[in-house]
């Protein structure tokens, strides 16, 4: 039977999305159209997308969300307001699901909740419309300027960084490095060795806080062999009203390390053994991407 004109949009006022698909049911359609383009999940959050893809700016994370209002204006001049499923996203971009072709060019305008509950607005343009099945189509959406991902970083996702490769020689600046056995301090420095930064090695938290009274760019708290470290350093630091981008090297699948880890309000949690790509991306966090956030806010 023919449906009525106007009866698909009565239907969809009642959806959370334009598909009509319940949170497992995007999971479901989100892992399947994964697998089709060979992309391997991490877990909450994880990757979205292979790793150092080449041509690729922002790094692409999983973002499966029911529900994100999004205004789409047409390029004849129309508009319509809809609730569209999300599949990832990036600092530059959101991959979005609905139940229709949509034109490139469209601009789009979306509403994305951050994790202190607020809702923050981004206009960006549909620069990709590909056919997934049946009335699936996913759109990819350009936003205008690049958004901060930390503020929309799920539940057990630590290590949402931006950018999908950093190359070392982009990297300066002084870092001081507290903690950590000396095997471990070498590996810290083997994973920088391409770089132009520099690193001032303290044994204790006074010789740490003399070393950032001379100039620094971001703390490297390695707590993997005293985890009691993070609570001391961050009193110290609280004390001395010292407030520097802070990267905790500490164990992962360690409870006790993680909690430490997160008393010190970390920019970045990288573990060990380091993985070279990961610590220059944890490190392009901080003086790459934070550096460029707080001229825009300037």
């Amino acid at each position: 039977m023919n449906q009525r004109p106007g009866k698909r949009k009565a239907d969809e006022a009642g959806r959370t999305n334009s598909l009509g698909v319940s949170r497992k049911q995007l999971k479901s359609l989100v892992q399947e159209i994964d697998r089709r383009s060979g992309v391997t999940q991490q877990g909450a959050g994880g990757r979205a997308g292979p790793a150092n893809a080449p041509d690729r700016q922002y790094a692409r994370w999983s973002y499966t969300i029911e529900t994100v209002p999004a205004q789409l204006e047409h390029p004849g001049g129309s508009q319509v307001n809809l609730r569209l499923a999300a599949r990832n996203l990036s600092a530059g971009g959101i991959a979005l699901l609905h139940n229709g072709f949509v034109h490139t060019d469209t601009r789009v305008t979306i509403a994305l909740a951050l994790r202190d509950g607020t809702v923050m607005t981004v206009a960006g343009k549909v620069v990709r419309c590909s056919h997934v099945g049946g009335v699936v189509h996913e759109l990819g959406v350009k936003f205008n300027n690049a958004i901060d991902l930390q503020t929309l970083k799920p539940q057990g996702a630590d290590d949402w960084y931006t950018l999908e490769r950093v190359d070392p020689q982009s990297l300066d600046g002084r870092l001081v490095l507290v903690g950590g056995s000396e095997m471990q301090r070498n590996a810290f420095r083997q994973t920088i060795k391409d770089s132009m930064l520099r690193v001032a090695e303290a044994d204790t938290i006074d010789r740490a806080i003399e070393e950032l009274g001379r100039g620094c760019d971001a703390i490297i708290a390695d707590i993997t062999g005293d985890p009691e470290l993070a609570i001391t350093l961050r009193c110290q630091l609280d004390t001395e009203n010292i407030e520097l981008p802070i990267i905790v090297i500490a164990k992962k699948n360690e409870s006790s390390s993680q909690s430490a880890a997160l008393a010190l309000r970390p920019a970045a949690i990288i573990g060990v053994p380091l993985d070279e790509i990961v610590t220059l991306r944890a490190l392009g966090e901080v003086l790459l991407v934070g550096r460029s956030s707080q001229r825009a806010a300037g």
